[in-house]
């Protein structure tokens, strides 16, 4: 495929697509969603790669920007799938909000409230069990991980959480990760933010300053899952974040 350009400027660097016929392909267990993107690599190609139902048979499309190397190697496989998580500042868009005016003391105090909030292991009684559900979200379980039965055992009503000593310890072992990545990282979550993986608009329905953002959720207790569009003004923020221009509002 060819790149997309602007001026000096590649909009489609590190983007291809997929057919539906080659996901189902991949995903052929039964009831397997369909996913909107993956992040892949394929012999010496990496990068991300779109669904376009408007391709026709088993088709994988690259751009010569996801070439990395020449290979023989002619396995596909799938590094991640395109999925939500709880987004979060790190020291480079820290210091980038820094130098593009947000005051350091507000920046420090927000880096005081999450230390003093993640250290906090005082979880004797019910009434905290939103607080810690709430952690236990941020740290991005996977359906049926610890973390995950962890959280939902939280909402459930239920007697004082120092009665249970492995939820205990799931509780204060996402505390003390939590507490190195700020230590390490400067890792600070922040409240409806989302960290997603971001493809090219290849049928060109956006406009400039656009973007299309959709989550999915699953409903506590349950193997069911429910999604949303987010609409309304957003802080984008690219990752890696090296430049200052990767700091802008966009709509969705």
């Amino acid at each position: 495929m060819a790149e997309v350009r602007r001026g000096p400027f590649t909009f489609s660097d590190g983007c291809g697509t997929i057919s539906r016929d080659l996901m189902l392909q991949m995903f052929d267990a039964p009831g397997e969603m369909m996913h909107s993107a993956l992040q892949i690599r394929f012999g010496g190609t990496k990068g991300m790669v779109s669904l376009d139902t408007r391709l026709e048979g088993r088709r994988l499309r690259l751009r010569p920007s996801q070439i990395k190397f020449a290979s023989d190697e002619c396995s596909l496989e799938v590094n991640e799938v395109a999925r939500c998580l709880p987004g979060h500042l790190n020291r480079e868009v820290i210091m980038l909000l820094s130098t593009r005016g947000v005051p350091d003391h507000t920046l420090l105090t927000f880096f005081q409230r999450e230390a003093q909030r993640a250290a906090n292991t005082a979880i004797e009684d019910g009434e905290r069990a939103p607080h810690e559900a709430a952690l236990l979200e941020h740290s991005s379980p996977e359906p049926g991980g610890a973390a995950a039965v962890a959280m939902e055992a939280l909402q459930l009503p239920g007697g004082p959480l120092s009665e249970d000593p492995h939820l205990r310890a799931i509780v204060l072992a996402v505390r003390l990760h939590r507490l190195e990545l700020l230590r390490s990282k400067c890792h600070l979550p922040v409240e409806n933010s989302r960290l997603a993986h971001g493809v090219l608009d290849e049928r060109g329905v956006l406009r400039e300053n656009q973007m299309f953002l959709r989550e999915r959720y699953r409903i506590p207790g349950t193997s069911e899952y429910y999604s949303r569009v987010i609409t309304g003004r957003a802080f984008f923020v690219r990752n890696p974040c090296l430049h200052a221009a990767g700091l802008r509002f966009v709509d969705r």
